[in-house]
């Protein structure tokens, strides 16, 4: 209805266990179709695509991680479409081959120096006495702190929304990443 679609896809899993596929339509944010498929190869990825294509017909480009199943799949199925690599996937696999020396350097020193312990130590004592406040409402605060004043109650709830963003940062990185914090 709105003159097609753009196609993104993207898998995820835990270890072996079989991967879950999501296409999104990169225009409007909906998730157009979710399953379950035993690899990230061509095979197990045609019928994931075939049935995208029979319920919204073939998109206008596609974009991906760099993987070749996902790659040969796409060929396959849409024929010679336009395929783009997701900016995410292209600079983390940048970073991870210029920079990954330097990041288990990091990781090391930053797991020996027990950071990531410190910080959910502080997190549970400044949550009780912000816990009862809403993530929206901090980030109003920070939005406008001028409006509080130079008080400590500012920079401590400050601080307490940096250790949840760090802390939460961490999670996600984890989770694109296809590691978990024990691993690092």
């Amino acid at each position: 209805m709105q003159g097609g679609y753009i196609l993104h896809l993207d898998a995820t899993c835990e270890g072996d266990s079989p991967k879950l596929v999501l296409s999104i339509d990169s225009v409007s944010d909906f998730v157009l179709y979710s399953a379950k498929v035993k690899s990230e190869n061509r095979d197990d990825l045609v019928g994931f695509l075939e049935e995208i294509k029979k319920r919204f017909a073939s998109p206008h480009a596609v974009g991906s991680d760099m993987g070749k199943g996902i790659e040969a799949a796409v060929k396959k199925v849409f024929g010679n479409i336009a395929h783009f690599i997701c900016h995410f996937h292209f600079l983390k696999a940048i970073g991870l081959m210029l920079f990954e020396k330097e990041h288990i350097a990091l990781r090391n020193a930053l797991s020996k120096a027990g950071v990531s312990g410190s910080l959910k130590t502080m997190r549970g004592k400044m949550g009780k006495k912000f816990g009862e406040i809403s993530i929206e409402e901090i980030e109003n605060f920070l939005m406008q702190p001028a409006k509080f004043g130079k008080i400590p109650v500012a920079s401590e709830l400050s601080t307490y929304y940096l250790i949840l963003w760090i802390l939460d940062h961490a999670s996600h990185f984890y989770e694109s990443a296809n590691f978990t914090p024990d691993q690092l």
